[in-house]
Formats: C-alpha cells, sequence, structure tokens
C-alpha cells in the first residue's frame, strides 16, 4: 500500500462524523445496490469504476469535498428556512445544492468521456444516499442541524445531524446486532427493488426527506429537542432501515437502466 493510500485511510479514520451518513451508511447502500445489480449491470459498474467496490468509490465525495475539490462542498444538501416545505428548483442557490449536482452527474454519467463517468457514478451513489437522509433537507441557519447541539443519551456531546447521519444507526448495531439490521435492510430493499418503478427524478425523493426533518416525531423544527435518548433512537431506528432501504434500491433501479441502455 502506498503512502497517499494510508494517508486516506488514516483520514476516512479521524473525519468520519463530519460524513454524510458517515462512511458506514455510504458504504452499506453502494456495496448493497451493487449486489441488487444484474451481473451485467454490476459488470458495467465495475468496469466503469476500475474497481469491484462501489462502497469505497462512494465515500469518496466526502474526501474530495474536504480537499481538492472543495467546491463540491454545497452538492451534498439543500438547506430552505422552515416554513419552505416543498422543494423546488427555485429552492437550490447558485452556488449549487443536492439536486442540481445530482442532475448534472447524470446528464455526465449519460454523455461524458470516462473519467467524467467514473467520476458521476460515484457522485450520484453518493448523492442518492444524501438524498435520503433527512438532515440534508434541514435549515441553513443551523447549517443542516450541525449547530443543533445536543446530548446523546444524557452524556456524549451530539448535534441533530449527526444523530441521522451515524448515531441511530450505531445504536441499532449495538442493541439489534449488525447481521440482524444488515438482514432487515436486505430485506425490505430487495421488496422495494421489485415494486418501485424506475426515476430519475431527485425531487420527489427530496421533498420524503424535508417531510421527515420537519416531522413532530424528530423534533428538528424549533429546536424542540435537547437530548436524544434511548426512547428517540429505539423510536427512529426503523425509519433509519427504510431510508437506507429506499436509497439502496432507487439507486440499483437507476443504475439498471442508465448503465444497460
Amino acid at each position: 500500500m502506498n503512502l497517499k493510500n494510508i494517508l486516506l485511510i488514516i483520514y476516512l479514520v479521524f473525519t468520519s462524523e463530519g460524513y454524510s451518513w458517515w462512511d458506514e451508511g455510504h458504504s452499506l447502500i453502494c456495496n448493497k445496490a451493487s449486489n441488487l445489480m444484474s451481473a451485467e449491470t454490476a459488470t458495467n459498474l465495475f468496469s466503469i469504476l476500475e474497481s469491484n467496490d462501489y462502497g469505497e468509490g462512494c465515500v469518496w465525495p466526502d474526501v474530495i469535498k474536504q480537499t481538492e475539490r472543495r467546491e463540491t462542498g454545497p452538492w451534498h444538501y439543500i438547506n430552505s428556512p422552515p416554513g419552505i416545505d416543498e422543494i423546488t428548483p427555485e429552492t437550490c442557490p447558485k452556488k449549487g445544492c443536492i439536486m442540481s449536482a445530482y442532475e448534472e452527474q447524470l446528464s455526465l454519467l449519460r454523455n461524458g468521456n470516462d473519467t467524467e463517468k467514473k467520476d458521476a457514478v460515484r457522485f450520484i451513489g453518493h448523492f442518492i444516499a444524501d438524498v435520503h437522509q433527512p438532515l440534508h433537507a434541514g435549515f441553513g441557519y443551523d447549517r443542516g442541524g450541525n449547530d443543533h447541539l445536543l446530548t446523546l443519551q444524557g452524556k456524549k456531546k451530539s448535534n441533530m445531524h449527526s444523530i441521522w447521519d451515524g448515531e441511530i444507526l450505531e445504536f441499532l448495531y449495538k442493541t439489534i446486532g449488525k447481521n440482524d439490521v444488515h438482514t432487515q435492510i436486505d430485506k425490505l430493499a430487495k421488496k422495494y427493488k421489485s415494486s418501485l418503478d424506475y426515476s430519475d427524478d431527485v425531487y420527489p425523493w427530496i421533498n420524503e426527506t424535508r417531510k421527515i426533518a420537519v416531522s413532530d416525531s424528530v423534533r428538528y423544527l424549533d429546536n424542540r429537542i435537547k437530548n436524544v435518548d434511548e426512547g428517540y433512537l429505539i423510536n427512529h431506528g426503523p425509519i433509519v432501515i427504510d431510508r437506507l432501504a429506499l436509497a439502496i434500491a432507487r439507486l440499483a433501479i437507476l443504475l439498471e437502466v442508465e448503465l444497460t441502455e
């Protein structure tokens, strides 16, 4: 392993809590999506990636936004004020947002050169994951919940964004067991894969996410929660599992069409 790869691994380990869905969620979504694809689609995907590890590729957009491509930072979310519950193209600021970035990368996957397609398939996997994380459709004044400070189970300092990025999933791993959580996700993703139609329209997905973010249950609106207790983690675990499964299925369905036409 060369020095560059060693440094990248160290970077990922020590900065993962700043990432959307953390590394675990992104790797999980993209690898499970590749497992749901036909053999032909998976072969085409791995050929574009020059790798058979889609999960690693889907972590890459969070690495580059911190280093050589800082301009991509706004591509990972859409923030809008309280009271604006429907996200439209007009919601996207000039610096870009997750919807415009997703659409641009989808166009590059269809029409770009080999390098652009490799980047695009990684960005698309990453963005579809981010679109399904509720706090990626949060409020600008608290940076999507990053400045909504709270404590986790009365002990650990955290924030609302981190709760939904990874803390709930980590809690499920610890209490249910990682294998059982993955079994639930796999079962649900397979069900969605067989029942959902192809779509490349990001707006219904992001509006689902926004609705969850501002729901009474989540208690993000008006900064109404100061401590996330075990009950909150238990009650919202099924939502996290559902969002992960939907992202997996929608990504698999999209690439089945885009990579086999």
